[in-house]
């Protein structure tokens, strides 16, 4: 078995529990990695906002720089794969980061690339990805 890095991130939403994301290091296709955390977390991470979309990135490049390539929770008509629309604010469930070119029909399950910028890719194939549990909110503590 693989290892993991977590990196809990409280982002100033008013919530008092933080979000903790989980980089796991084994590679899995998209299906097995949603299956994976929603065994032992929450879900795929879900990204938000800007300020997510930079906390995950840096959490690629400090614990992944090498390879660089980790499955997120959006999938098929680009939709997040936690679809509790309880758990998102206005609009964040429409945030997108795609790379200028893409989506550009390579597949239907979206991985993110350690620029921060999303690439649709084949659903197959297998990835690093991060999970994530907890509820909406986000300070930067590394944990390993």
């Amino acid at each position: 078995m693989g290892f993991y890095y977590s990196l809990e991130i409280q982002c100033g939403y008013n919530d008092s529990s933080p979000r903790q994301y989980h980089f796991v290091n084994q590679n899995m296709s998209w299906t097995e990695a949603q299956s994976y955390c929603r065994e032992k977390y929450t879900d795929l991470v879900s990204i938000n906002d800007m300020n997510e979309q930079n906390d995950i990135k840096q959490l690629i490049q400090r614990v992944n720089s090498s390879a660089g390539r980790v499955w997120i929770g959006l999938k098929d008509t680009w939709i997040w794969s936690l679809s509790d629309s309880d758990f998102y604010r206005a609009n964040e469930s429409q945030y997108r980061n795609w790379k200028p070119s893409q989506p550009n029909g390579d597949g239907d399950c979206v991985y993110m690339d350690n620029d921060g910028q999303w690439h649709d890719g084949q659903c197959i194939t297998t990835r690093h990805f991060i999970c994530y549990n907890g509820e909406i909110s986000c300070t930067c503590l590394y944990l390993n």
